[in-house]
């Protein structure tokens, strides 16, 4: 887990699944067990009709994405981008692990926020995916940078960080076309009326995001004080709280109708 990690408020602890548990025990040490785990996790979820495949999909589809560039050379460091990679994917598995075993005071609250919205049946497709996008990029994001990152090399990785920026352009059509023609035929149809209009807003604010992400990173690299990386901490796991709380406020159908 993360070191500078606050708890979330801790409710009824719900009742583990062994198999999904045991899917996500283990941390992932190369992309490849990254692409393997989503894979097997997407699988299982969309066996129990839990809506938590959405999310695991979207990340599964981006990992794709992401080891192929890599392989391809888009990255002028790709060992940091793989060590990125890794360190950013097994928050999530910590974090579902953690919710699926009963530790919620161990589940950052943005993450336990999204888990439980996947219970209801007022949570749409897309609500599902950015419950977890926004989890995983302002949250997340900058412990992970943080992990891989020292003060040092700061400036050396942020032009492979804005090479992700970029890279994220070219997944969001595969991700809509995804969630479209898999998880919600009413919202392929709607990126389909909208044209490039809805990729070009989505990609605004996830660049807006990450940039956020990075400069927050620099609260957590070991180059503060303790005290402010403990308070940083505390704002930022307020913040995305609070956030997921209303994305999930709205009501739509549940998965698959």
């Amino acid at each position: 887990m993360c070191a500078i990690c606050v708890s979330s408020q801790a409710g009824s602890a719900p009742e583990g699944d062994v198999e999904l548990i045991a899917l996500v025990e283990e941390p992932y040490f190369t992309y490849e067990d990254v692409l393997a785990g989503f894979g097997e996790l997407e699988g299982a979820l969309a066996e129990r009709d839990d809506a938590r495949v959405v999310f695991a999909a979207v990340y599964r589809t981006i990992t794709e994405d992401a080891i192929a560039a890599i392989d391809d050379g888009y990255f002028d460091n790709p060992d940091w981008t793989r060590a990125f990679l890794l360190a950013f994917a097994n928050l999530y598995r910590e974090a579902f692990l953690d919710y699926e075993s009963g530790r919620l005071d161990e589940v950052p609250e943005v993450w336990q926020v999204a888990f439980e919205a996947a219970k209801s049946d007022r949570v749409s497709v897309f609500q599902h995916a950015l419950l977890g996008i926004h989890a995983h990029i302002n949250r997340d994001f900058p412990y992970a940078i943080a992990e891989v990152t020292p003060p040092e090399d700061r400036a050396k990785r942020y032009p492979d960080y804005l090479a992700t920026n970029r890279f994220l352009l070219t997944t969001i059509q595969d991700v809509e076309a995804l969630l479209g023609t898999i998880y919600d035929t009413d919202l392929g149809s709607l990126d389909a009326a909208l044209g490039p209009f809805d990729e070009s807003l989505l990609a605004a604010v996830l660049s807006q995001w990450r940039m956020r992400a990075w400069r927050t990173a620099a609260l957590f690299d070991g180059s503060r004080p303790p005290w402010v990386q403990h308070a940083a901490a505390a704002v930022l796991e307020r913040i995305t709280a609070q956030r997921a709380r209303l994305i999930a406020g709205g009501s739509k159908q549940r998965i698959g109708e």
